[in-house]
C-alpha cells in the first residue's frame, strides 16, 4: 500500500543572517541596537556610559523575553494599542447608514464636540475593522461577484469566491489522495509563475452546526396535524439530535488578483477602463475554475455578490444559514459589533427577527509555533474533523506564489546557514541540535523541489482560526478545545487579543490577513511562513 506524500512544514522561524540570527528579527535588531548604543555611551561617558549601556542591554533583553502571553514589550504594545482603540471609539462598529441625524449634528456643531459625541460619531463607519475599502467591481445577480479592495497603504486587488466540495469524499486510497495533492500543488505552482495574474489563494473551511430550519419548515408544511402525537414527537426528537452534536463543513477558495500595471495593461487590450477589467476577469475566473476542477477540489460556479454576502452574514451571525442568499443586499454586508480585548461581540437579529449575540475570537498560527517536521496532506485533520467537542470555527490558510528564482535563492541561503551552524556546534564539541538538523533537511528539500526543470515555485503562507460561541463561558471552553486540537496537529495558536476586530476579517472570504510580498519562501504544496495577521 502506498504511503501519503510528505513535505516539510516549519523550519523558518527566523530569517537567518549576521544581524538577525535565528530568533525573532525584531528582537535581534533591538539587542544589536542596544549593544551599539552601549558602545557609544562608553566612549562618551567612560565608566558611567558603560554602566548605562549594560543596564540598557539588560532592559532590552528582559523586555523581549518570550513567554506564553508574549514578551513584556509585546504586552506593552498590545496595551497601548487597546488604549488607543478605546480612546478613539473604534471598539464599536455600526454601519454608517444607520447613523442618526442628531449624532451627526452633535459632531458637526460650531462648538467643539464633546468626547462622548466624538466617540459616538466614530462608531458609525463604512466598514468594520479589517474590511476597509471593499467595494464591488461587479455585483450583478446570478453572475460571479468580483470584489475590489483598496485599503490605505496597500496595492489594490480583486477577489472571487469559489465553493468547493472538497478533495476527499468518503474512503479514498492513498494513491488517489497523493494524485490530488500533487494536482493542487501544480495549481499553487502557477501562482508563483511570472505570467500568472492571480497570485494568492485562500482556502477556507467553515465548520458549523447543521441548520434544521428547512426540515422544520417541511414538517410544518407537509406533516398532517392529525398525525399521532408519538410520530410528531419522534420527528421532533430527530431534529433535536440532528441539530445537537452534529457539525458540517463548507469549503471555499478565494482567489486574489493584484491590480498591477501588467494586469491593467492586459485588461486595456480588451476594453476601456473597468470594462476591460471585467472581460479579463471573465477569462481568469473560467481558467481558475478549470484548474481547481483538475485538482479534484470539486469547485462550483463562482459565488455571486449576494452569495458572498450570505457567507459574510453567517460568519458574523452564525444563526443565519450560510447558503441563504435570497434576501441579501450585497451593498449592506456588515452587522453592528463591539470589540473587547479578547473577542468581538455581534448583536443582530437572526432569521426569525429575534436579536442574537455571537462572540468571535481569532488566532494566528505563527511559524515559530509550528513544529518542524515532515507532514502529509492530512496533517490538519485534528482541527478539521477529529475534535471531541462541537466548536463553531473557521480555518483559513492563505497561500501566495513566489517566483522560483527568489524562492531558490532564499532556500540556498537558509541551507548554507544551517550547515554553518551545524559545523560550528560540532567544532565546539557540542551535540548538534535535533531541531537544527530537521531545519537543514527542510531547507535542502526546498532546494530539491526548486531545482531547474522542476515545475515547483516558491510559496508563502499564513493561517488564522476564528472560534465562535454565544456566551463568554462557551467561547472560553471552545477556545480551549481549539487549542487542544491544534496541539495534536503540532502547532500553536496565538490569540490576536487587542486587535480582534481586524483579526476576524482574516478568516472572511476577502483574501486579507497576509502582507503581500513580505513572506518567507518555501515549498509548493505544503510549506511556508505564517505571518502575524494584519488585515
Amino acid at each position: 500500500m502506498s504511503m501519503l506524500d510528505q513535505r516539510f512544514l516549519g523550519g523558518e522561524a527566523g530569517h537567518r543572517g549576521l544581524l538577525t540570527g535565528r530568533g525573532g528579527k525584531g528582537k535581534t535588531l533591538l539587542l544589536f541596537a542596544a549593544v551599539v548604543a552601549g558602545i557609544v555611551l562608553a566612549l562618551l561617558l567612560s565608566t558611567t556610559g558603560l554602566i548605562m549601556g549594560a543596564v540598557l542591554l539588560v532592559a532590552v533583553f528582559v523586555a523581549t523575553l518570550p513567554s506564553q502571553a508574549g514578551s513584556p514589550l509585546e504586552r506593552a504594545k498590545d496595551n497601548a494599542r487597546w488604549r488607543q482603540t478605546t480612546r478613539s471609539g473604534i471598539d464599536r462598529f455600526v454601519p454608517v447608514s444607520r447613523r442618526p441625524r442628531e449624532v451627526t449634528e452633535a459632531f458637526e456643531a460650531p462648538r467643539r464636540p464633546s468626547r462622548a459625541a466624538r466617540l459616538e460619531y466614530n462608531a458609525y463607519r463604512d466598514w468594520p475593522e479589517g474590511a476597509q475599502s471593499m467595494v464591488w467591481l461587479h455585483a450583478r445577480p446570478g453572475t460571479p461577484g468580483i470584489a475590489w479592495h483598496a485599503p490605505t497603504g496597500e496595492d489594490a486587488w480583486l477577489s472571487v469566491v469559489f465553493p468547493l466540495h472538497g478533495a476527499v469524499s468518503g474512503l479514498e486510497s492513498n494513491t488517489a489522495l497523493n494524485n490530488r495533492t500533487r494536482a493542487f500543488g501544480a495549481v499553487l505552482a502557477e501562482l508563483g509563475s511570472e505570467w500568472s495574474l492571480a497570485k494568492r489563494i485562500q482556502i477556507i473551511t467553515r465548520v458549523q452546526p447543521i441548520d434544521t430550519a428547512a426540515h422544520e419548515a417541511w414538517a410544518a408544511r407537509e406533516v398532517d396535524p392529525a398525525a399521532p402525537p408519538e410520530l410528531l414527537g419522534s420527528y421532533r426528537e430527530v431534529l433535536e439530535r440532528l441539530g445537537t452534536g452534529t457539525l458540517r463543513q463548507k469549503h471555499f477558495a478565494v482567489v486574489r488578483w493584484p491590480v498591477t500595471p501588467r494586469f491593467k495593461a492586459t485588461a486595456s487590450a480588451l476594453g476601456p477602463e473597468q470594462q476591460g477589467w471585467l472581460w479579463l476577469m471573465r477569462d481568469e475566473i473560467d481558467r481558475i475554475f478549470r484548474e481547481l476542477d483538475h485538482a479534484g477540489l470539486g469547485p462550483g460556479p463562482a459565488l455571486s455578490a449576494a452569495q458572498v454576502g450570505a457567507v459574510l452574514r453567517h460568519q458574523q451571525n452564525p444563526s443565519w444559514p450560510i447558503d441563504h442568499a435570497g434576501d441579501v443586499n450585497p451593498f449592506e454586508l456588515w452587522m453592528p459589533s463591539r470589540e473587547t480585548r479578547g473577542a468581538v461581540a455581534v448583536h443582530a437579529p437572526g432569521p426569525d427577527g429575534t436579536p442574537q449575540t455571537w462572540l468571535h475570537r481569532t488566532a494566528v498560527v505563527p511559524i515559530e509555533s509550528v513544529t518542524t517536521s515532515a507532514r502529509d496532506a492530512l496533517w490538519m485533520m485534528p482541527m478539521l474533523s477529529w475534535m471531541r467537542k462541537d466548536v463553531v470555527r473557521t480555518i483559513s490558510v492563505q497561500l501566495e506564489g513566489i517566483p522560483k528564482r527568489l524562492a531558490l535563492k532564499k532556500a540556498q541561503d537558509d541551507f548554507t546557514s544551517d550547515l554553518a551552524d551545524e559545523y560550528a556546534r560540532a567544532a565546539k564539541g557540542q551535540l548538534v541540535d535535533g531541531a537544527l538538523s530537521v531545519a537543514a533537511s527542510a531547507s535542502k528539500a526546498r532546494i530539491d523541489d526548486l531545482e531547474p526543470g522542476q515545475q515547483a515555485q516558491g510559496l508563502g503562507w499564513a493561517m488564522h482560526v476564528t472560534v465562535s460561541a454565544r456566551t463568554p463561558e462557551e467561547l472560553r471552553e471552545a477556545c480551549g478545545h481549539m487549542r487542544e486540537a491544534a496541539d495534536k496537529a503540532a502547532i500553536g495558536l496565538q490569540w490576536l487579543d487587542t486587535q480582534q476586530a481586524a483579526a476576524q476579517a482574516c478568516t472572511w472570504p476577502l483574501a486579507r490577513g497576509m502582507r503581500a510580498g513580505q513572506h518567507t519562501t518555501s515549498l509548493d504544496r505544503i510549506s511556508g511562513n505564517a505571518k502575524r495577521g494584519q488585515a
